[in-house]
């Protein structure tokens, strides 16, 4: 309950643009690297291979926090969907001064006709599902909104029954 007020309060302070954020230089390599080290728990245990696959240091500019709540809301979606023995994938690669991540998964998919709701707040594709997993629907729009307000995307590209990619586009700052 309280990861969800925080969560809220969150989104409530970006929707009235009190929340700021830094403009640094950040080696995105070396965030996603830490993420997944962190994740790496969790798969483990749901008996998820998570592997990555960069190529080479990525830099940009932009707040470390956030990017890493960012990735840290994609990959959790990915492993705690993914079914065991699955595959969950983070490549990362620099492109045209920004950066590109894409966080894939050998998961369920998701339904063409749930694909435009996926980032809208409390949005769930599977009700009873989401709930043993304790989601309330908000990690993507959390995503969304950090990816956006670096001015970059997040793009899905999923089919029912062959898994997801969760395409970030970053520009250099």
């Amino acid at each position: 309950m309280t990861r969800i007020v925080q969560d809220l309060l969150l989104l409530a302070r970006a929707d009235a643009g009190t929340l700021e954020l830094r403009h640094e230089p950040v080696r995105l390599d070396a965030l996603a690297s830490g993420v997944i080290e962190e994740m790496n728990g969790l798969a483990e245990a749901r008996r998820v291979a998570l592997s990555r696959e960069f190529s080479g240091p990525v830099m940009i500019v932009g707040d470390e926090r956030w990017l890493r709540q960012m990735l840290y809301n994609l990959l959790d979606n990915a492993i705690k969907y993914t079914p065991p023995a699955g595959r969950v994938r983070v490549a990362l690669e620099g492109r045209d001064g920004g950066a590109e991540i894409c966080v894939s998964d050998t998961g369920p998919g998701i339904p063409e006709a749930s694909q435009s709701r996926l980032f809208e707040r409390f949005y769930r594709v599977d009700e009873a599902r989401s709930r043993e997993d304790g989601g309330a629907g908000l990690g993507l729009a959390i995503a969304l909104w950090i990816a956006r307000s670096h001015k970059g995307d997040i793009k899905v590209e999923s089919r029912a029954g062959e898994g997801s990619t969760f395409r970030v586009v970053l520009p250099q700052g």
